[in-house]
């Protein structure tokens, strides 16, 4: 938790487009305080989901870290290329994914017999808690800027003859 405490605190700032246009310097050295947070955040969650006991935690906290590094590269890569479109996708899945800490913590507080009431065992609704506190995110984010606009989309396809 305490190397995600810069990406959560930093991200909204890097969404601020007042800041982003007017400021660009400051967007840009918080955006590396960000990416270096995300970058130990990553490999924190990493070492948990290859050390941890809890054998319904291993896997879904080993692809978590892997997506959140890749978010965060990539993010990074992009806005190399010059890609600003790129760049904001993936920097929205890399918070989105930072933000789990604060997801798991919310969704944690809520009796699991009483969320997953459906589900007898307490080792399955863990690790059913496991997983959906990054995919939740992770869809909903998906969701929003990918699916939702390419279904609104009105753009007519022209076929070449």
């Amino acid at each position: 938790m305490a190397t995600a405490i810069g990406p959560l605190v930093l991200g909204p700032f890097q969404f601020w487009t007042w800041l982003r246009v007017q400021h660009p310097l400051v967007h840009r050295t918080l955006g590396k305080i960000y990416m270096i947070g995300s970058f130990f955040g990553g490999l924190t969650a990493l070492y948990l989901g290859l050390s941890i006991d809890l054998e319904g935690s291993k896997v879904p906290l080993f692809l978590l870290s892997c997506t959140w590094l890749f978010m965060t590269i990539a993010a990074w890569i992009t806005i190399r290329n010059k890609n600003i479109a790129g760049h904001r996708l993936f920097a929205i899945r890399s918070y989105a994914l930072a933000m789990v800490f604060v997801f798991l913590r919310l969704i944690g507080d809520i009796p699991q017999d009483k969320l997953f009431f459906f589900i007898k065992s307490p080792e399955i609704r863990d690790t059913t808690l496991e997983w959906l506190s990054w995919i939740i995110p992770l869809l909903t984010i998906e969701l929003i800027y990918s699916w939702i606009p390419l279904l609104s989309n009105k753009k007519r396809q022209t076929r070449r003859a």
